[in-house]
Order: structure tokens, then C-alpha cells, then sequence
């Protein structure tokens, strides 16, 4: 009984993702199934989260579980009906051969591995003490987070003042399941490795025509350890590191179509992906900034008008702005683990930078949480230089290496006694909301010994 609830919770997900999905890319004449189903399980917890937490506002209990599920639906019939004015991708159509059907039976059998790992591991300790508690408050509030809870001073470990779509998604699950069963909940979190499997193949069948190359990018991310380990951020631990990394994921295959092409039949898509960065951690303003720099100058290398800027921002400035005022009307207390970032802490920290840069090169070279991953995406740029094809070396470099610079400055100000112990807690899940970067660009690499056929 409890897998048949779990299934229609995530059931009510999907459709509401594809529906908003369809909505965004109204303008593109084709879509591929991979490329939806992916898209609609991020958009779709993003929905629901948002419903959840709008709805909260009038309705509780069964009320709010009703109108959540209304508007999944409203958004699969708006969405449906675009949908079927559509034809399918040309690359889907592909006669498959011998090596892309293997490549396809390994992909399945590791998306098989992938979900029998969620079934033996339980949450890690930020996945239950930062994000799951708040799903349970919520469920024993009729769906609602207590407003009292982020203004309880006992409750400021749990950093109250964090986004909300992962504890609103896992409460739908437990309103949908009728208890907080940690066990059924943490079978939404594969679901984030399927979406960065299937927009991975979509964006690099998009940019290359080669299903050879899609399915073999596709395939490494079963060989990144960080991803398949649970204690520190890895895709079943309940921590919300890698369903950010899938989410800048998407915006990073859409990037690269317009930095490769002047492609950009999907900003609304595009504009809501970016925004939706700063709904999951407070992490995504990062990225959500290095994303914006290299679209400015994807914007300038292709001559269009600057004015895409504004649209592009404008979900992300809804967001934080509709936040910042939400906790502060909750009077949420803003644990920080961080000094002021004024000119004479850095000056007084300014011995940290050797140590710190230390510490991300021993992390880039870590064969027991990376394997090869950093030392292939290194050669990659190189390589990308090397052949002239600056419009992939200089992406990459904005949007997976940057960030981790800009997460390493911030150390400069931790407040942590020592230091180094905010770095050795937290450096491995920053470098992984920036690793999955590394995917698409594998691709393209991969297609340069596979004959390109359609790209879009």
C-alpha cells in the first residue's frame, strides 16, 4: 500500500513537471522524451514545493493536499495540450546499432544499481538534521512548516533560514504516504540521478547528433564516487548538494546549445532553471551568479541584446526577494558560520589562502571521492584550448571552476575554530553542485570519434 501511495505522490510530480515543462518551451517545435521526463521531475518538485509552500498560506491537511494536486493537474492538462501540437526530436528517431543498444542495457543496469543503493542506505546527518526534520514539522502541521519553528532558538542548528524545496517536496510524499516514513521518502532521491541521466543525453544529442556520445556521457556519472556516497552529499544521503548539481546541470546544457550555436528558442525554461538554484540551497546564489556571467558573455560573443539579462533574472530575483521577505516576517533566525565579510577580516585571515588552496587541489586529485573526475575535466579545457574551441573551454571554466573558487574565498571568513574543519566538512559537497558540468562536455568529446548527425 505504501508503494502504491509513494508511486501516485511522484505520479503527481511528474505532472506537474511536464506540464509546466511544456509550458516553458511552448516556442520549440520539437522535444525529445529524454529531455521531459528529465526536465519535469526537477520543474515538478519545484511546482509542488512552491504550492506547498504558497497554499500553506490558506489551507492545511487534506485541503492542501487537494489543492497541490489540482494544480498538478491543471498544469499536465495546460501542458499536455502544447505537447501534442509537437513532433518528436529527429535524433530519437535514430536506427539503433549493436554498441548503442549495450550502451543503453548498461545505463539501465546502473539505474537499477542506482535505486538498490537508495533501498539499503538511510539519510546522513544533514540530510535528517537539516532538511528531513523540517519535512516532519510540516507533516504534523497539516503540510505547513510551523511558523514558530523558524524563530525557535533551539531549532538553529537545523539552519532555518535554508530554501525549501526539498523539505515541501518530501513533505507531499509523507501528506501522500499519511506518515513521515523515512524509508519510503528517500526513494525520490534516484529519481534526481535519472533527471541528470536523461538531461545529459538530451543535451549532448542536441549538440553533437551522436547517441553514442549522449549514452557514454550519460554512463559516467556512475563513476563519480562522490555521487554514490552517502555520509557526504552524495545523491542518497537526503542533502540537497546533488539535486542542486542536477538543477545547475540543466541550465549548463541549455548554456552551452547558445554559447555553441546562438541557440535560445527556450529562455523562459532556461530563465525559471537558474532562478529555481536559489529555491534548493543558499549555495545556488553562487552558481546562479557564475551561470549569469557566462550567459553575459555568451550574450556578447553572439550579439544579442542585453536585455536577456533581465528576463533571465527575474525568476531568481522573485525568489530570493518572496524569501527574504518570508523569513523575515517569520523572524527566522540566520545561523552563520561565517564573520563579516569586511576588508580587515580578510586582511586578518589572509594566511588562510595557501591552506586553503591546499586543501582544493588535494580535494581535486582525491581518487577515493573523485576518482579521475577533476583530472579528465582539467585535460578536457586543456584540450578544448589546445584545438581552439573557446566557446566549450571558456563555459566549462565559468561554470565548473569558478564556482569552487568562489566557495574556497569564503573560507577566508569561517568562523570555525579551527577553520580547517569547516573546509574538511564541506568542501566535497560544493565541489559536487559544480561537477556534474563535466557530463556535457565529456560529450562533446566523446562525439568527435562518432560522426555528428542532428543537432538542434
Amino acid at each position: 500500500m505504501n508503494l502504491l501511495k509513494l508511486l501516485c505522490a511522484i505520479v503527481v510530480i511528474f505532472s506537474a513537471g511536464a506540464g509546466t515543462y511544456s509550458l516553458l518551451t511552448i516556442r520549440r517545435p520539437q522535444f525529445s522524451l529524454a529531455g521531459l521526463i528529465g526536465h519535469s521531475w526537477l520543474l515538478g518538485c519545484a511546482s509542488v514545493s512552491l504550492m506547498m509552500w504558497m497554499g500553506g498560506w490558506v489551507c492545511s491537511g487534506k485541503s492542501l493536499v487537494t489543492l497541490v494536486g489540482m494544480g498538478a493537474l491543471a498544469l499536465a492538462l495546460a501542458g499536455g495540450n502544447i505537447l501534442r501540437r509537437k513532433t518528436l526530436f529527429p535524433g530519437a528517431r535514430q536506427k539503433p546499432t549493436a554498441l548503442t543498444f549495450i550502451l543503453t542495457a548498461i545505463l539501465a543496469l546502473q539505474l537499477t544499481v542506482v535505486f538498490w543503493i537508495q533501498s539499503q542506505q538511510a539519510f546522513g546527518w544533514d540530510g535528517l538534521l537539516m532538511w528531513e526534520i523540517k519535512a516532519r514539522f510540516a507533516f504534523f502541521n497539516g503540510g505547513v512548516v510551523p511558523l514558530t519553528y523558524f524563530s525557535d532558538p533551539l531549532q538553529i542548528t537545523s539552519h532555518q533560514d535554508y530554501p525549501l524545496l526539498l523539505p515541501l517536496t518530501e513533505t507531499w510524499v509523507y501528506r501522500c504516504l499519511g506518515a513521515p516514513d523515512q524509508y519510503w521518502v528517500r526513494f525520490i532521491f534516484p529519481f534526481f540521478y535519472l533527471s541528470a541521466v536523461l538531461l545529459t543525453f538530451d543535451g549532448v544529442m542536441r549538440l553533437t547528433g551522436s547517441k553514442m556520445a549522449s549514452l557514454g556521457s550519460a554512463m559516467l556519472l556512475f563513476f563519480i564516487p562522490m555521487v554514490l556516497t552517502n555520509s557526504e552529499g552524495g545523491f542518497g544521503s537526503g542533502y540537497c548538494d546533488f539535486p542542486l548539481a542536477v538543477f545547475y546541470l540543466a541550465c549548463t546544457v541549455e548554456l552551452l546549445r547558445f554559447f555553441q550555436n546562438g541557440t535560445l528558442d527556450s529562455l523562459p525554461l532556461l530563465a525559471a532553471t537558474s532562478g529555481l538554484l536559489l529555491w534548493i540551497k543558499q549555495d545556488g546564489m553562487v552558481l546562479w551568479l557564475c551561470f549569469m556571467l557566462a550567459t553575459t558573455l555568451a550574450i556578447f560573443i553572439h550579439k544579442r541584446p542585453f536585455s536577456i539579462l533581465a528576463w533571465l533574472a527575474f525568476p531568481a530575483v522573485l525568489i530570493k526577494a518572496a524569501m527574504l521577505v518570508f523569513f523575515h516576517l517569520v523572524h527566522t533566525h540566520n545561523r552563520t558560520d561565517f564573520s563579516p565579510m569586511t576588508l580587515s577580516v580578510l586582511k586578518q585571515n589572509a594566511d588562510r589562502t595557501l591552506p586553503i588552496l591546499h586543501y582544493l587541489g588535494s580535494e581535486w586529485i582525491s581518487f577515493e571521492r573523485w576518482g579521475l573526475t577533476w583530472i579528465v575535466f582539467f585535460l578536457m579545457v586543456l584540450y578544448f584550448s589546445i584545438t581552439k574551441r573557446w566557446k566549450i573551454a571558456v563555459p566549462l571554466l565559468l561554470l565548473g571552476l569558478l564556482p569552487q573558487f568562489i566557495f574556497s574565498f569564503t573560507y577566508l571568513f569561517s568562523s570555525m575554530q579551527p577553520y580547517t574543519r569547516h573546509i574538511t566538512s564541506s568542501i566535497s559537497r560544493l565541489l559536487l553542485q559544480s561537477a556534474l558540468v563535466i557530463l556535457p562536455a565529456m560529450g562533446m568529446v566523446l562525439a568527435s570519434a562518432d560522426r555528428p548527425q542532428n543537432r538542434t
